[in-house]
């Protein structure tokens, strides 16, 4: 009877098809009554829902923590290009003011390296025409 006081009767419509399948099952697992099925059914669809709802949670705590590290990565990044574009630059200088060069050669030069690096397509590589020679042999033709 205390079972009784703990429990809530309540009626249900489900169709035939489904009826027959929780028979079914009822007979292979070895539950005695409806309403024990009824109740495993509805605590396992419970756990399932509040999984769902875990996981989703779960996944929104990882999206922000991948935002966060994505952030951080892109700030490093970008201090990281600004050292290496002032460190270029200082390096260019010293060569435009110890080479003399005048602005056309300088420009001229521009293009060809905008070129360039548009061929390579962000690959960094020898030009072909130098492949195959050994250190040695470059410094023998200057």
């Amino acid at each position: 009877m205390n079972k009784q006081k703990d429990s809530k009767h309540i009626s249900l419509w489900i169709p035939n098809s489904l009826y027959k399948e929780c028979n079914i099952y009822q007979i292979r697992h070895g539950i005695k009554t409806r309403s024990e099925y009824v109740k495993n059914a509805l605590e396992f669809y419970n756990v399932y829902l509040s999984r769902e709802e875990s996981t989703d949670y779960i996944n929104k705590q990882i999206l922000n923590r991948m935002e966060e590290m994505l952030d951080s990565l892109e700030n490093r990044i970008g201090r990281q290009m600004f050292k290496l574009i002032v460190e270029s630059a200082k390096i260019c200088r010293i060569l435009f003011d110890g080479l003399e060069l005048d602005m056309d050669d300088f420009d001229a030069l521009h293009e060809q390296c905008i070129k360039e690096a548009k061929h390579l397509n962000g690959a960094i590589t020898f030009p072909s025409s130098m492949r195959g020679k050994k250190l040695a042999e470059l410094y023998e033709e200057e």
